[in-house]
């Protein structure tokens, strides 16, 4: 008997890797830089010993070892693995995220101050009062 079930809705970081972005690691993030700096294996990124050039770049994963092609999608999941993902997958199983995050970082007092500045809608959806439902230390 099968049953239906929803995949959570869950935040990754996800990093696009170019050939540009290959030479050039100063938009990498942290994790990925992390990653590069380890000794192969499962987290870390180096160079792909088959690529005569020296070019490519391949991840090592809990799958074992996969090769990263140009406009892949690197992403560090939940449990701070990483794997590829090609960009048509990544365009059709993820969206933008900097929102939610954001928001999820902010204090209450944060949300009420950003709502009435403009920069986010106001938490009950109108103009009100709810500054003084925040508590004043």
């Amino acid at each position: 008997m099968s049953s239906f079930y929803r995949k959570k809705p869950l935040v990754i970081e996800a990093f696009q890797m170019t050939l540009n972005r290959r030479w050039d690691n100063s938009e990498w993030p942290e994790w990925l830089n992390k990653a590069w700096n380890l000794e192969t294996g499962e987290g870390a990124m180096w160079i792909d010993p088959d690529d005569p050039k020296g070019e490519h770049l391949v991840l090592g994963t809990k799958e074992g070892v996969h090769r990263v092609s140009w406009d892949d999608w690197i992403i560090r999941g939940i449990q701070g693995e990483l794997y590829a993902c090609k960009p048509g997958i990544f365009e059709a199983t993820y969206e933008s995220a900097v929102q939610q995050a954001r928001e999820a970082q902010m204090t209450w007092e944060e949300k009420v101050l950003d709502a009435h500045e403009g920069r986010w809608p106001c938490i009950h959806g109108q103009p009100c009062e709810c500054w003084r439902e925040v508590p004043h230390a």
